[in-house]
């Protein structure tokens, strides 16, 4: 990727704008089997 487009921030390349947690509806809990992870 050039500088350039990093630098600015392209949408093309920038992640997705967040969204308020009640919206989000597919959670993935990632980790190994003894970390702790609750759903």
């Amino acid at each position: 990727m050039p500088k350039s487009a990093q630098a600015r921030g392209d949408a093309a390349s920038a992640a997705p704008a967040p969204r308020p947690a009640d919206l989000v509806r597919n959670v993935a809990v990632v980790g190994h089997s003894g970390a702790g992870k609750t759903t």
